[in-house]
């Protein structure tokens, strides 16, 4: 018969290893077990107080019903009897959560969005993200090529777009602003290439060639003032072609441009008073008196011929003198020549020498006490001293002077039947036969 005190320690055995079981295993199950098994249970207390901080946990975990209170419970130091519904709600929420993310990734559709949905621990499947990741990042490596290209604006912007490896979204749109853009580039160049040469033809040309004509308005101006400008020197050029007042007169009233106005008016100003001094000196030269010569030169005109008036002022007042008896002196050879040269008429030359001879006081005006032998025929080296190379004219001191033939009392060394005559008209002297008729002018004094 075995002892009450030896029945007590072995059931304190049974009691510890069954507790001991219970604690190693450390589940609801393995405590229940050892609360309703038939050990004496001294550690029972112990079993039901983790039972019950399991079953706190739990009840907080589901009051606050949240992924991180069922983490808390799951790493907690209780029994954690509710484990697997704890796991069950954490895969809901990872779920749940997986599922926003995806979503607003989905409704945010942005290469960011995807990015942190990716870099999420979450249950959808990465290869989706990534082919919308990768789809976001083609199109927005696409849509920089084509802002860059729009922001440069170029042939080669558009060229380098379409050209590239990028999805090429904006083609048509690219290709459009390409083709527009080398038609200006090709417009722009015509352009340039009027604008250079800056000629009618050239304006032409531009507004007949096949590019856009973005510069249709401003070449049809220039054009139309290059034809007006055009029509303006044609009329100018003839104008000054003919230099008269009536042409600067014409293009003044002309429907032109008149750009030569001001040089106009002073070319006409210039040939008025031209033509008035004109006109001034051939009625000086007309009158042929020293009046008329004195008259010009006091006169407004431009005095053109101020040297020539001089000149034949010069002449009648200082080289020769009216002696007042029917003899003009030259002061410049000091032959005495006879004033009136018109007192024979037409002799030949046989004739004229012995008229010449004849003369005397009385004769053709003379009083100035000359007798026969004292006048003869001028030489030929007198009449070149007297008349020069110019016509001859009748001037103040002499009077009835013949635009003619007059002799000289010089024979022809070659041919003695011949002698020298001075043709007044053209102040030149030639020879002809003694037997022409010719008038007579005499002289007197030392031979030349």
């Amino acid at each position: 018969m075995i002892s009450k005190r030896t029945q007590t320690s072995s059931e304190k055995k049974a009691d510890k290893k069954a507790w001991q079981a219970a604690n190693r295993q450390n589940t609801f199950h393995a405590y229940q077990a050892y609360l309703n098994g038939q050990t004496l249970k001294r550690y029972a207390m112990v079993a039901k107080a983790r039972l019950q901080k399991d079953e706190k946990a739990w009840q907080n975990a589901c009051e606050q019903d949240t992924p991180e209170a069922y983490q808390a419970y799951l790493e907690g130091n209780t029994i954690k009897d509710y484990a697997v519904e704890a796991q069950t709600l954490l895969q809901s929420f990872a779920e749940q959560q997986d599922d926003e993310a995806w979503q607003n990734a989905g409704e945010q559709n942005t290469v960011p969005s995807y990015q942190a949905s990716l870099k999420e621990e979450t249950i959808k499947p990465a290869n989706v993200a990534i082919k919308r990741l990768q789809g976001l990042l083609e199109q927005q490596e696409d849509e920089e090529a084509w802002q860059n290209a729009c922001e440069q604006n170029t042939v080669p912007s558009y060229q380098i777009y379409l050209k590239g490896q990028t999805l090429k979204q904006h083609a048509e749109v690219a290709i459009k602003r390409l083709q527009l853009l080398i038609k200006q580039q090709q417009d722009e160049e015509a352009w340039q290439n009027a604008c250079e040469q800056n000629t009618i033809a050239s304006y032409q040309t531009y507004l007949k060639a096949q590019t856009v004509k973005q510069n249709a308005e401003v070449a049809q101006k220039r054009l139309q003032t290059l034809i007006k400008q055009q029509e303006d020197e044609e009329a100018w050029q003839n104008a000054c072609e003919q230099n008269t007042v009536q042409s600067y007169q014409v293009y003044l009233k002309g429907e032109t441009l008149k750009q030569q106005a001001d040089e106009a008016i002073k070319r006409l100003e210039t040939l008025l008073e031209e033509q008035q001094d004109e006109e001034a000196w051939q009625k000086a030269h007309e009158q042929n008196t020293l009046e008329s010569y004195q008259a010009y030169l006091k006169g407004q005109t431009l005095k053109q011929h101020a040297d020539e008036a001089k000149k034949q002022l010069q002449t009648r007042q200082q080289r020769y003198t009216d002696n007042g008896d029917g003899t003009v002196t030259d002061n410049k050879t000091g032959l005495i020549w006879l004033k009136n040269p018109n007192g024979f008429g037409s002799q030949d030359w046989e004739t004229a020498m012995e008229s010449a001879r004849n003369l005397a006081h009385g004769q053709c005006g003379l009083s100035d006490g000359s007798k026969a032998g004292d006048w003869r025929l001028p030489t030929k080296e007198e009449w070149e001293a007297m008349v020069g190379t110019e016509p001859w004219e009748d001037g103040d001191v002499f009077s009835g002077v013949q635009s003619s033939w007059y002799w000289s009392s010089t024979s022809y060394r070659e041919n003695t039947s011949l002698a020298w005559s001075m043709y007044l008209d053209s102040g030149r002297l030639y020879s002809y036969g003694k037997n022409f008729m010719y008038n007579v002018w005499t002289v007197r004094g030392g031979l030349l």
